[in-house]
């Protein structure tokens, strides 16, 4: 390399396959991420339905509980 900043001509051929297929690999990811992305916002949204379903039955089970524990005088 000399002080001007240019690679030599077997390097930069190098360099600039390199970059390209840096592009490809970036195109292929614009193309992808959308699928992506709708795919994690639909998991996303499966786990706090079904987060909510847990809670909503962790909340009976604890009323059940409760009121079976007075029926029976046990402490909880």
């Amino acid at each position: 390399m000399d002080g001007g900043g240019q690679l030599p001509l077997k390097y930069n051929n190098g360099y600039v396959r390199a970059l390209e297929d840096e592009r490809r690999k970036i195109e292929m990811l614009q193309r992808e991420l959308p699928l992506s992305l709708e795919i994690v916002t639909q998991a996303i949204q499966a786990c706090k339905q079904l987060s909510l379903h847990a809670d909503g039955l962790t909340s009976s089970l604890k009323l059940n509980l409760q009121v079976g524990a007075k029926k029976y005088s046990i402490r909880i």
